[in-house]
């Protein structure tokens, strides 16, 4: 294993290669972008294109990331949209009716923001920076313009280390423009998918 490489990269491959899948477009959001920049710059030839949405795993002093995991959970949905009472984020962030599954989802998203603070925490330290470089896929990198968790300054900075790049800024969007600005997301990662 490579020094600094994820211990679940190789197996991301295998089940990618087992799905019988030939060069899949790989997309990522957030700490899911940040994996998928992270397989791709290990294995630069498994995926034909790479679209990164909103992803961690860059850091500037000036321009710090929140730090999700310890943002008080009433916060958490102003890091995450723009307008956090518009009904797409209503509708993402509201839990069931069902007792039983409210308290399934309270845990789901306990254990997601643990898991991602786990992995991705503190960001400097991971090396993301170092390796971006290796990417060779067409990458679309796509930005909410009002992102409060990681500023949207952060897209030239993934776009100056990946080759073949090209940056969409969403406006009116924070942190997840695919659900605050789905139609004009969808129209930015259509146009690059062709």
């Amino acid at each position: 294993m490579e020094a600094g490489k994820p211990a679940n990269t190789a197996g991301r491959v295998e089940l990618v290669r087992r799905l019988g899948l030939n060069r899949p477009v790989v997309v990522g959001q957030s700490f899911g972008g940040m994996l998928a920049a992270e397989l791709a710059s290990f294995f630069p030839g498994l995926p034909e294109k790479l679209v990164l949405l909103d992803p961690i795993g860059l850091w500037r002093e000036e321009a710090p990331v929140a730090n999700w995991v310890a943002t008080p959970p009433d916060q958490l949905p102003a890091l995450l949209f723009k307008d956090p009472s518009s009904p797409a984020a209503r509708a993402m962030l509201t839990l069931p009716d069902d007792e039983e599954a409210a308290r399934a989802a309270t845990a789901g998203m306990v254990w997601a923001l643990g898991c991602t603070g786990k992995f991705a925490w503190p960001i400097p330290d991971r090396g993301l920076r170092n390796r971006l470089h290796r990417v060779t896929a067409s990458t679309l990198i796509v930005w909410g313009e009002d992102d409060a968790l990681v500023s949207a300054s952060y897209a030239e900075d993934f776009a100056g280390l990946i080759a073949d790049s090209k940056v969409a800024i969403i406006s009116d969007s924070g942190h997840i423009p695919q659900v605050e600005q789905f139609e004009r997301t969808a129209a930015a990662v259509d146009e690059f998918l062709g």
